[in-house]
């Protein structure tokens, strides 16, 4: 496997070459275009090859190669021996080259079949075959996971690492490294669209599911991500501010912000520039990330062992970042030639620029501190160490400010919004707002959401809260209107206008989800600010005799050790702390939080914690040492209370959701299309509910809901790969379209999934707007 291993990646890198060769060649020799193109898309297949191969060596144990031996051995089961290809920095980088492959021959051959200049066609072959190229001469020269054992190893294998012996390492680094593959494609259309000079909204509309896939992807690793640490790392939180997960995070906020001025750039033709700008920022810092993560220059828990890779990737981070600039310079003073200008702040034009500049200001402020240890070594003698604390400081004024925007800025209209009009958008979720207010100051203290604590005040959760109840009530109330517009023009009934809703406003429908979402998950992270700790090392029940055993209370919860069981498997061995946890309604249980010593790996013991989740708060027991000879030795517990958790799955659960909506391609379809567009649901649906089954059982709702989300985002990805491959139906005939729904009334049949064609658009919102009365075209 060593030889056929290394041979796959270095043939890929070659064909890779040939493709980018190959299509800068084209514009003079068109006849070139379709074998760059072909030459990609078997650069994707050998890496593909690659990634199975390593696969095939983990499942058959193949201790020749080096990779295997360091993150396997015999003991490890099925599915953590194929978390093992990605497990390591090789193979995980491996992967990565491989999707990156993947999903640029994709988006190569989507934009083959719309058509255009065999010219355009070959230069947009020749940028992704470049990035395809220098993916895979980095695994292939610094990172070759197929490289020979050459020293005495265990006959085994070394073993997994425990932290990583979680389900979630199974799709959490795939489903990251596949939205750092997504969002490459909209920065590939904006480099070509500088580089022909013409300013138009084309490629715009062309990245736009690309750009909304990779949101959604990114949104979702990093969710997953946070549900990891929640489980595995054993401190009562799920997120830290490690660099690694800083570096997940960074991408995504430059994606949101991007989604934010493209809207208005396939819009109205502003901010385009700025939409190019984020475009290529969003696909420069993943690479950025891996720079740091590899590099050893900041300290990190997940961070891999410094590699020579490293330095590849800061010769990639500085070849991109250059190239952008360069692209940029050249074409920014024609690209803002004629461009429209915002006529006032009360406007939507306005609320989109504002909502990025903070996203990029979070952007910036995450990534000095992340950065903090360096830029100190380098102007101020020493390095300086950001802590959790001091980006929550920072961090939580700009997301209130964001969460204003996301109240506010839907109910701007285009280019102007009257005083009046905005006034009646706004009076009854500031209502609702200032209700909330009221509710938090009568009643908070009762259910451990004061608006204080020993007489210092919760400024987050005190505006937070109120702000989330605003953005609820708005999107609400713009549902209701739309519908109850539709009920009232087209007199259907109200099950039918939701469907209506859903075919015609998807676009819109999606936006607004992902702002209920976003607003859930923000009020959730006030909880933080309520936790409550109790930890004490507590004595066995059943050693003392004692009527009343040593015991902690925290929050409402009284917890008593009951005594300690082992358990062992051919993977693990484990002692397991019984404690009797009596809630506060006078409801018990058991919990079993636990130390679990894996027979192999590089860390070996871990601690397995108990949740006990539910809407208002979550119980999190851990245990954390056992003391003291025999059975039933004293046992050091902590816990922890953890209120609103639960909003914060249900709004990740809400952005991935407003991500289908979006994401989702709008065909239309009579007859038989139309039963066998039914059944395809109906078997995503099925997929979907059987994935949560099976998650719900194994490791709880929470992971269920994600698993669930996650297969429908996947399916989505397939349909919308259908479509842009030319395999969807068949568009309905003139006939079919003069009798068509309103659907097709409202240009929703756009294989772009856009919402309409290049340079002026039609826009799929529009009737739903007008019902609303709130989008007034001029």
């Amino acid at each position: 496997m060593e030889t056929l291993g290394t041979a796959l990646v270095a043939f890929a890198a070659l064909f890779a070459g040939l493709a980018a060769g190959s299509g800068l060649l084209a514009a003079g020799r068109p006849w070139l275009a379709a074998p760059a193109r072909h030459a990609l898309h078997a650069a994707t297949l050998l890496l593909a090859a690659a990634v199975l191969g390593l696969a095939h060596a983990f499942l058959g144990h193949d201790v020749t190669l080096r990779y295997v031996v360091e993150h396997s051995d015999r003991a490890t089961p099925l599915g953590y021996l194929l978390a093992g290809v990605w497990a390591g920095q090789d193979g995980s980088l491996l992967l990565w080259a491989a999707l990156v492959a993947a999903a640029l021959s994709v988006f190569v051959e989507a934009r083959g079949r719309v058509g255009g200049e065999p010219g355009e066609a070959g230069r947009a072959t020749a940028l992704a075959a470049l990035l395809v190229l220098a993916f895979a001469a980095i695994a292939l020269l610094h990172s070759n996971p197929f490289r020979p054992m050459l020293r005495s190893h265990p006959v085994d294998g070394l073993g997994l690492n425990g932290l990583l012996r979680n389900p979630l390492m199974v799709v959490h680094p795939p489903v990251l490294f596949a939205g750092f593959a997504a969002v490459l494609a909209p920065a590939v259309l904006a480099a070509r669209a500088l580089v022909r000079g013409e300013r138009d909204v084309a490629w715009v509309v062309a990245a736009r599911p690309w750009a909304l896939a990779g949101w959604g992807l990114l949104g979702l690793g990093n969710v997953l991500g946070m549900l990891w640490s929640y489980e595995e790392l054993g401190w009562g939180g799920y997120w830290g501010w490690d660099p690694v997960e800083n570096a997940s995070l960074l991408p995504w906020l430059a994606s949101t912000a991007y989604l934010h001025t493209a809207t208005t750039a396939e819009r109205r033709g502003a901010l385009l520039r700025t939409a190019a700008l984020l475009a290529f920022s969003t696909a420069i810092l993943p690479v950025l990330g891996t720079y740091l993560t590899r590099s050893g220059i900041v300290a990190s828990q997940h961070a891999f062992a410094e590699t020579p890779a490293a330095d590849a990737f800061l010769l990639l981070v500085t070849a991109l970042s250059a190239s952008a600039a360069g692209l940029l310079a050249w074409r920014w003073r024609r690209w803002g030639r004629g461009a429209p200008r915002i006529a006032t702040v009360a406007s939507r034009e306005a609320g989109a620029m504002l909502t990025a500049l903070l996203l990029v200001a979070m952007l910036l402020a995450v990534a000095a501190a992340t950065l903090a240890p360096l830029l100190g070594r380098w102007f101020l003698g020493g390095p300086i160490q950001v802590q959790a604390e001091g980006y929550v400081r920072f961090m939580g004024p700009l997301a209130l400010v964001l969460l204003l925007l996301t109240a506010v800025c839907p109910t701007l209209a285009y280019r102007r919004t009257s005083g009046r009009r905005f006034v009646s958008a706004i009076g009854v979720p500031a209502a609702a707002a200032l209700a909330a207010v009221l509710l938090q100051l009568a009643v908070g203290s009762r259910v451990g959401l004061g608006p204080t604590e020993g007489g210092r005040l919760h400024g987050y959760p005190v505006l937070v809260l109120p702000l989330a109840v605003f953005v609820v009530v708005s999107v609400v109330l713009d549902v209701v209107r739309a519908l109850r517009a539709r009920v009232r023009e087209a007199g259907e009934p109200w099950p039918v206008a939701a469907r209506w809703l859903v075919a015609a406003g998807r676009r819109r429908l999606g936006g607004q989800v992902a702002h209920l979402g976003a607003a859930l998950m923000l009020a959730g992270f006030a909880g933080a600010s309520y936790q409550q700790t109790g930890q004490g090392m507590l004595q066995p029940a059943v050693a003392t005799g004692d009527a009343a055993p040593a015991t902690l209370v925290v929050g409402g919860y009284r917890l008593t050790y009951l005594g300690a069981r082992d358990a062992a498997t051919d993977e693990y061995e484990e002692t397991q702390a019984v404690v009797r946890v009596d809630e506060p309604d006078g409801a018990a249980y058991l919990a079993l939080p636990s130390l679990r010593r894996y027979r192999s790996g590089m860390v070996r013991e871990t601690a397995e914690v108990a949740i006990r989740a539910g809407m208002v708060e979550d119980l999190y027991v851990e245990v954390r040492q056992f003391r003291g000879p025999g059975a039933a030795p004293a046992a050091f517990v902590r816990a922890h209370v953890n209120p609103l958790t639960f909003f914060i799955w249900t709004g990740a659960l809400l952005l991935l959701a407003g991500t289908l909506l979006g994401l989702w391609p709008m065909r239309t379809g009579t007859g038989g299309t139309t039963v066998a567009r039914r059944r395809s649901g109906a078997a995503y649906v099925a997929f979907a509910v059987g994935l949560a089954a099976v998650a719900a059982l194994w490791k709880g709702a929470a992971p269920a809901a994600l698993a669930a989300t996650g297969a429908v985002l996947l399916a989505a990805l397939w349909e919308g790969g259908r479509a842009a491959w030319g395999w969807a139906a068949p568009a309905p005939t003139p006939d079919e379209g003069a009798k068509g729904s309103d659907e097709a009334a409202l240009g929703t049949g756009d294989p772009d999934g856009a919402g309409g064609a290049a340079g002026g658009a039609r826009d799929d919102d529009t009737a739903v707007d007008r019902l609303l009365g709130r989008w007034e075209e001029p």
